[in-house]
């Protein structure tokens, strides 16, 4: 009896063993195809821009209609330098205070 016991748990770890196989091939195998059907247009592009906050065209067109001036450089609160991306409204990540 013991010894049909340790067959059903080599077979049962076997099973699992294959069934974590088969489902890691499976979530390859879709990130794969959706990495195809995504056009390229629409992928983030960090190396082009410079910054991480534009991604693809919707955020480009906006980013280049408003001029820089309008972001704020220094946080009106303690006086540090915002980052480049920072814009009106958020807070400032050295103080804490909403920049308006």
């Amino acid at each position: 009896m013991n010894k049909t016991s340790g067959k059903k748990e080599i077979i049962t770890i076997l099973a699992l063993c294959a069934l974590i196989a088969v489902l890691t091939a499976g979530v390859i195998g879709i990130f794969g195809y959706l990495d195809k059907m995504v056009p390229e247009s629409a992928k983030w592009s960090y190396e082009a821009s410079g910054s991480a906050q534009s991604a693809g065209p919707s955020a480009g067109a906006s980013a280049s209609s408003q001029p820089e001036a309008d972001a704020p450089r220094f946080c009106p609160s303690c006086g540090k330098e915002l980052h480049e991306g920072f814009q009106w409204g958020q807070f400032c990540p050295y103080c804490g205070q909403k920049v308006e």
